[in-house]
């Protein structure tokens, strides 16, 4: 019965199924895509929605679990229209590697570590370049090094990783902008995804590297620039850089117009790790982690009161109640609460109890 917004529902139940079912309104085109403006004389008219059991989904899979990050998840061989835009499979190919560890014991603990997980795939892939190319300077050989020794995990205190995102965002000029007019670079600039330039990079793509080593001599600029941008940013001693400190979100209320309401309404900036392509996504325009879950829970379908889940800022949206931000220290600091089931654990867990009485109506006893 759902039917909008069209959604991924993944499921278990206390009997250990589980399962996947795509669901929304998806329109039967004939002869076209969607993709573009088409006359309204009638030719093109939708014939009608997808059923649901047109639409994609899997039961019991083999793998033993089940992933969605965003990513394509139309099955091999499935031919149905259903979307064009798809996220970077990178996020779910990072769950599928741990889930997929040998003898990997799933746990509430496990679960919740994994949704809070900063490793980078994209960022092995490119310290790996970095790695094999040729004709590094000995000014950028301790740079190079501090990265190659770096396990690619985007963490908040990481000084590899603060290095490491600034290089990520001068690459695309140093691959890109020599082969595009100035005014095409101004518009495809902030297009460029991160797996757009991972596959330029690996195959030395000719259409815009000249050879392998026009692809190393860009690492090594952006790396260069990278380094300055990180010694104006953050001081001249690579041992205090950190990630976080490049990398934050803020809590600013829309209504906090003047320095007493923003006592009132706003809640402190808080440091994140992770980035646009970790399981923790942060992510946001510059260095604003603005994008990524507000809320997360793991749930235990054989012991429901063992369940964890985190939201934030608060339990409370009254400025001024003692819950407006009580949950931010807990999603700050990468934990969650006990997201109890049952009434006795719940009762034997509520500090207070909220009471709303109603109002007689007027005229009324």
């Amino acid at each position: 019965r759902w039917k909008v917004p069209s959604e991924n529902f993944v499921y278990a139940d206390v009997d250990g199924n589980i399962g996947w079912q795509a669901t929304g309104l998806a329109p039967v085109r004939k002869g076209w895509h969607g993709l573009l403006p088409v006359p309204g004389d009638g030719r093109f008219e939708w014939q009608g929605f997808l059923k649901l059991d047109d639409l994609p989904r899997t039961f019991n899979p083999a793998a033993h679990f089940i992933a969605t990050a965003n990513h394509n998840i139309l099955p091999k061989g499935y031919t149905k229209e259903l979307g064009y835009e798809w996220g970077s499979p990178t996020r779910f190919e990072r769950i599928v590697e741990v889930l997929s560890t040998p003898d990997r014991k799933f746990t509430v603990d496990g679960f919740d570590g994994l949704q809070h997980d900063v490793v980078s795939l994209p960022a092995r892939r490119l310290v790996r370049l970095l790695a094999a190319a040729q004709g590094m300077s000995d000014e950028l050989r301790p740079w190079i090094e501090r990265l190659t020794h770096w396990d690619a995990a985007i963490g908040r205190d990481s000084s590899p990783a603060a290095l490491y995102e600034l290089w990520l965002g001068k690459l695309p000029a140093a691959v890109f902008k020599p082969k595009l007019p100035e005014a095409s670079w101004q518009i495809l600039s902030d297009f460029i995804s991160t797996d757009k330039l991972l596959n330029v990079l690996e195959a030395a793509s000719p259409r815009w590297l000249d050879n392998a080593e026009a692809r190393d001599a860009a690492l090594f600029q952006a790396l260069g620039e990278a380094v300055e941008e990180a010694r104006q940013k953050m001081g001249p001693n690579p041992e205090t850089w950190r990630w976080g400190s490049l990398h934050t979100t803020p809590f600013h209320h829309p209504l906090a117009i003047d320095d007493e309401r923003k006592k009132l309404f706003d809640l402190p900036t808080v440091e994140r790790g992770g980035d646009n392509d970790t399981i923790n996504v942060g992510a946001g325009p510059g260095f604003a982690a603005v994008h990524g879950a507000s809320f997360r829970e793991v749930l235990d379908v054989g012991d429901w009161d063992r369940s964890v889940a985190i939201n934030v800022p608060g339990q409370s949206g009254e400025p001024g109640s003692p819950h407006y931000g009580d949950l931010l220290p807990l999603w700050a600091g990468e934990r969650s609460f006990p997201f109890l089931f049952s009434r006795e654990r719940v009762e034997q867990a509520s500090p207070e109890r909220l009471v709303l009485t109603p109002r007689p109506l007027s005229g009324r006893p």
